[in-house]
């Protein structure tokens, strides 16, 4: 009873902005019996168990959440189309995060442009970096002609920070070196220690649960973090200062998708309008999204940034009731402007 009673104040303490510690996300697919969603691929680190289905729900949603026999979450594919495909790749705003597939930007793409496509989204810190691994493993199978990116540079930029990441028992890949000379590496966990192991032990699997079900424990970790808060490697503000080194990292993989796909496909860059890009201060992203553009490599890359197309819409139209992630009714408004600007109205 007494925890319910601590568990119940630092939820209201949070909810009313007395103590204002990040609050758990209730993301399901970390911690479903199914294990949908897991650190199991020696690659890419993140994926999901093939030919897999569950139930995810949230506050304001209820979804069915399945993969293909690839991993993917997308129907099986059929190899043997024509080359007129499409290849999303990207992080949890692209591959649906909240509602169902047929809901999403991809796949009403597909619809709109009568085009097969080939999601290869995934949520739980995936970035740039694998992006183009995840590509680059299974590009040579897909029919495609075109490539589309989803960039969401507020949490890109952070996936590509070694620094902030190499010690939080994540096997994931990472850049280390100077551009355009970069190498890969995966941290210091093994892929069967990571803490979203498949193979999580008790300690690992209870650890997933607090942080994404309890308050108490966010706030534990905020008050670890008041410690931390000397160490500008736990108080770094992307949004606030250009860091050449992690827009490096962006940059250099981005390059080497184009390479990748090669003279006869298209190649999309698109800057995803979430609430912190769509936000008034949120013009340093665009920033960003100018200075990735000004690299050597990228001249073949289409880049498209439709925040200011969106910036007078209202958030509760584009957006969850309850979580940061765009609803159906915003993935279908994306959807049309991708359309539009890529196969014209």
């Amino acid at each position: 009873m007494l925890l319910v009673l601590v568990e119940g104040g630092a939820l209201l303490l949070n909810k009313a902005g007395f103590w204002p510690f990040s609050a758990p996300t209730y993301d399901q697919t970390l911690i479903t019996k199914d294990n949908i969603l897991a650190d199991i691929d020696s690659v890419v680190g993140i994926w999901r168990q093939p030919n897999m289905d569950t139930r995810i729900t949230g506050n304001c949603f209820d979804i069915q959440y399945s993969s293909n026999s690839f991993g993917a979450r997308d129907i099986e594919w059929d190899l043997s189309t024509s080359e007129n495909g499409t290849v999303f790749l990207g992080d949890s705003y692209i591959e649906g995060y909240g509602i169902n597939t047929k809901s999403r930007v991809s796949d009403l793409y597909g619809l709109m442009t009568n085009r097969e496509t080939y999601n290869l989204a995934i949520s739980g810190h995936f970035g740039p970096t694998q992006y183009r691994l995840i590509y680059e493993k299974l590009y040579k199978m897909l029919p495609h002609d075109e490539v589309i990116i989803g960039l969401n540079l507020p949490t890109d930029i952070s996936d590509e920070d070694i620094d902030k990441w190499r010690n939080r028992r994540r096997y994931r890949p990472y850049l280390v070196g100077d551009f355009p000379d970069f190498e890969i590496e995966y941290g210091t966990v093994a892929l069967d220690n990571s803490v979203y192991s498949r193979s999580k032990n008790t300690s690992q699997s209870m650890k997933v649960i607090l942080n994404e079900y309890s308050f108490i424990y966010h706030a534990l970790l905020n008050l670890k973090g008041v410690k931390m808060a000397s160490d500008p490697v736990h108080i770094r503000n992307y949004g606030e200062k250009f860091d050449k080194a992690l827009i490096d990292r962006i940059a250099y993989n981005l390059i080497q998708i184009d390479s990748l796909a090669g003279k006869n496909k298209k190649v999309y860059c698109l800057l995803l309008p979430n609430r912190e890009v769509l936000d008034k201060e949120g013009w340093i992203f665009e920033e960003y999204f100018n200075q990735i553009k000004e690299y050597p490599g990228v001249e073949n890359i289409n880049f498209i940034s439709i925040r200011d197309s969106l910036q007078d819409t209202d958030s509760m139209d584009i957006f969850l009731p309850c979580d940061e992630h765009w609803n159906s009714h915003g993935n279908r408004l994306i959807a049309q402007i991708l359309k539009n600007r890529i196969h014209g109205n």
